[in-house]
């Protein structure tokens, strides 16, 4: 996955891949604050690197991002007060919390799709699944489903601590 300054003058950037035969695979293009990008990524790396599946379940064939969507619409207590040790509630925590570690629009309110870095059954991902049409209009189309596996995240994570300011880094294995 790489992230790319697009112009020094404004937060303008682009996330891609880069496949093995050096093609790039555009992901995003828009406004981005780099060093909070930079920042969430320090901040999760560890849990997405360390993880081998999510606490929900992801099917057959399903991306990250789909069984993350698909979690949160089945949490029953969504903003609603209920007692900490009830088992579905703690179970709504772990989803949150993955969502928080995993997805990048998550935690930060950022203007994006909801991109998810982790770990699959078929390996290392990064996938992106279309937001519910009242939830963010910008990203609601068929071309905000993709998924490509298996990435390297290790590779991603080196370059954010050895080249920050790099245009590329190769994740396709």
């Amino acid at each position: 996955m790489v992230v790319a300054d697009a112009a020094d003058v404004q937060p303008f950037h682009s996330i891609y891949l880069v496949d093995d035969d050096g093609r790039q695979i555009p992901l995003f293009e828009g406004v981005l604050d780099f060093d909070d990008f930079h920042e969430w990524c320090v901040e999760n790396e560890e849990s997405i690197k360390a993880e081998t599946l999510p606490p929900f379940p992801v099917r057959r064939d399903e991306s990250l991002s789909a069984a993350y969507q698909r979690a949160q619409e089945a949490a029953p207590y969504t903003g609603l007060e209920v007692a900490d040790d009830d088992p579905d509630f703690l179970y709504e925590v772990l989803v949150d919390e993955w969502g928080e570690a995993h997805t990048l629009a998550w935690s930060r309110e950022w203007k994006l799709p909801g991109i998810s870095m982790g770990t699959g059954i078929d390996g290392p991902e990064i996938s992106c699944e279309p937001r519910p049409p009242d939830d963010d209009e910008a990203f609601t189309g068929a071309e905000w489903r993709w998924r490509y596996y298996p990435v390297n995240l290790h590779e991603f994570f080196e370059w954010l601590r050895t080249e920050h300011g790099s245009t590329r880094v190769y994740t396709a294995n």
